[in-house]
């Protein structure tokens, strides 16, 4: 899998007008061939930045996606931030879940609590 990361920073106009653009992407980037999930985040510390994530299945989905149409709108939601972005790829060798947690909390026990980290009476 490969995760595909731009933040960019923008001033109210314009990030009004990249947040308008990267909604309308959303849906049609999920419908791409390859896309795992897409999705869109406004950072709650920093009000003028915007997360835009994608997940691929494998390289040649991204590179595809990369060349079309649709990722020309985001090279123009690129072009209105007022800092440079912040763009990466990074690819994952594997991934765990709530199992790899369960298990690293099971494996601890502090005074007063049961393995997990619940409090006991």
């Amino acid at each position: 899998m490969i995760i595909s990361t731009i933040r960019i920073a923008a001033e109210d106009e314009q990030k009004n007008m990249a947040l308008l653009i990267l909604r309308g992407l959303v849906a049609r980037t999920r419908a791409t061939v390859g896309c795992v999930d897409c999705c869109l985040c406004e950072t709650v510390l920093k009000p003028q930045r915007i997360c835009f994530t994608t997940r691929w299945h494998d390289q040649q989905a991204l590179d595809k996606y990369i060349s079309s149409p649709l990722y020309g709108r985001v090279l123009a939601v690129i072009d209105m931030a007022s800092q440079a972005p912040e763009v990466s790829f990074k690819r994952v060798i594997e991934t765990e879940g709530m199992d790899y947690i369960a298990a690293k909390r099971c494996n601890q026990t502090v005074a007063g609590t049961a393995p997990g980290g619940i409090a006991l009476p």
